[in-house]
């Protein structure tokens, strides 16, 4: 599987995009699992906090690490972006001419 395939998978999910364009914004360049559920949930109807809090630590989460997207420590609860690679540099560009 190629970067951008990996890619590409990992920005197959909206909340996943979201959360990537959140990252992306952000002076500290980190966030913490509770205050990106808690920012994700405020710029969405209808989501319910918890579970939008257990999609993101047993799926979203994972997705975006295994795809070399973020890195997020489980002990701290510390999310932050990893430097892009091109093909995540264009898809992050890409979402944010489209939000």
């Amino acid at each position: 599987m190629t970067d951008l395939d990996r890619a590409l998978r990992a920005f197959a999910h909206p909340t996943r995009r979201a959360l990537v364009l959140l990252l992306d914004d952000l002076d500290a360049g980190w966030i913490t699992v509770p205050e990106a559920t808690t920012r994700l949930r405020d710029a969405s109807e209808g989501v319910d906090e918890r579970r939008l809090r257990i999609e993101l630590v047993h799926s979203h989460l994972p997705a975006l690490e295994d795809a070399g997207v973020i890195a997020y420590d489980r002990r701290s609860d510390r999310i932050e972006l990893r430097p892009p690679s091109p093909a995540v540099a264009d898809l992050i560009e890409l979402c944010r001419a489209h939000e």
